[in-house]
């Protein structure tokens, strides 16, 4: 047994975790953790709101493109 990222185990807050669907294998899923963390960090900092105009600069990239679908979804999750 190890410890820290050699540990079979190891205990997270809900908010650090996230559900995948089935159908998505690891290694796919694993991609989106450097990334989309970048992205959720960057929304929240600039605290994006509905109505809000948000320019994505390099959205062609990987945390820029997660970055454009997180708004475009607080935007419709918001508006509801």
């Amino acid at each position: 047994m190890g410890h820290g990222v050699l540990a079979e185990y190891m205990r997270l807050p809900d908010s650090q975790v996230a559900r995948i669907d089935a159908a998505i294998d690891k290694a796919s899923a694993s991609g989106i953790t450097c990334s989309g963390s970048t992205a959720l960090n960057m929304i929240r900092t600039a605290g994006v709101r509905t109505g809000h105009t948000v320019l994505v600069n390099g959205a062609s990239g990987s945390a820029g493109s997660v970055l454009a679908q997180l708004c475009k979804l607080r935007a419709l999750l918001w508006s509801a």
